[in-house]
């Protein structure tokens, strides 16, 4: 005897409605971890600047962490030392450029974010490093002379995602979260990041540019403390 199982139509539909949902949000979510730790790229419009044409047609080779042992070649990200006009750079969430011992550098409070321009990267750019520190300001009047001092290191952390936004679905994938006195130290509460991964296959397998963009979100931090980011890099492993 065979048994047949029937169904309200109503029952069908709203059947068909939620298996059509998960389908979508599987394939959207990206090649995150289970597909958790990737986001669409939604409305965010990321921006290019005539750095970000210059990371193509011109990339400006430089050597910024021979000090550290690593002679690799890198390219500055667009804007990437703050010094400049930091065109094209999403600040949300408090973020916003500072002065430091560094010149000028990228504050990232507790909740805070910061989307980079557009760049240039191809399957030869693997990786990218970055100086951060850990702070927190001084108050009163000394304070407002003094400006910021050394944070808990411990107690920040920052997560790091990448999106290639030319592709036909772009997400935000995670590529890493670390804490604040993770890295190499650099002196004066500065430290230098062990290379990230910036999974440039995530843009295609074909061999060519792709258009990548940065967001950097300080996901904890002690009450009044900042994440201060400098000297963003890119190894485009031109050996």
């Amino acid at each position: 005897m065979r048994w047949i199982l029937k169904l309200p139509l109503a029952a069908v539909i709203a059947l068909t409605c939620l298996l059509g949902m998960v389908g979508t949000a599987y394939a959207e979510s990206g090649p995150g971890e289970s597909g958790t730790s990737s986001t669409p790229l939604a409305d965010t419009q990321i921006v290019e600047t005539a750095d970000s044409v210059a990371s193509c047609d011109y990339p400006l080779i430089e050597h910024p962490f021979t000090q550290f042992g690593d002679n690799l070649d890198y390219v500055l990200a667009p804007d990437g030392s703050f010094n400049d006009t930091v065109s094209g750079w999403q600040l949300a969430g408090g973020a916003e450029i500072v002065q430091t011992d560094k010149g000028r550098s990228l504050q990232l409070p507790k909740g805070a974010s910061a989307i980079s321009p557009s760049m240039c990267l191809d399957l030869h750019f693997p990786t990218f490093r970055m100086y951060s520190k850990v702070v927190k300001p001084k108050t009163g009047l000394l304070g407002a002379v003094l400006g910021l001092v050394l944070g808990d290191q411990n107690d920040a952390e920052l997560r790091v995602d990448v999106v290639y936004h030319e592709i036909a679905k772009p997400v935000w994938t995670k590529m890493d979260k670390f804490k604040g006195d993770e890295g190499t130290s650099a002196g004066n509460g500065w430290r230098v990041t062990d290379p990230i991964d910036l999974k440039p296959e995530l843009g295609g397998s074909e061999p060519g540019a792709r258009q990548a963009a940065l967001r950097f979100t300080a996901v904890d931090a002690d009450s009044g403390e900042s994440i201060l980011l400098d000297d963003v890099y890119v190894d485009p492993m031109r050996r």
